[in-house]
């Protein structure tokens, strides 16, 4: 297995998986607002 740089077409696969309701219940550190794009790209 080998890791490669996020492309810009991979964002809008990992906004969606940041969103998943699941996924923000079991994680430890989430957006406020997991909806809002804005504030959640800069990580990428």
């Amino acid at each position: 297995m080998a890791l490669r740089p996020v492309d810009d077409s991979d964002l809008d696969a990992l906004f969606e998986q940041m969103r998943d309701p699941e996924s923000v219940r079991m994680a430890a550190f989430t957006a406020k607002d997991p909806d809002d794009r804005t504030a959640s790209m800069p990580t990428w």
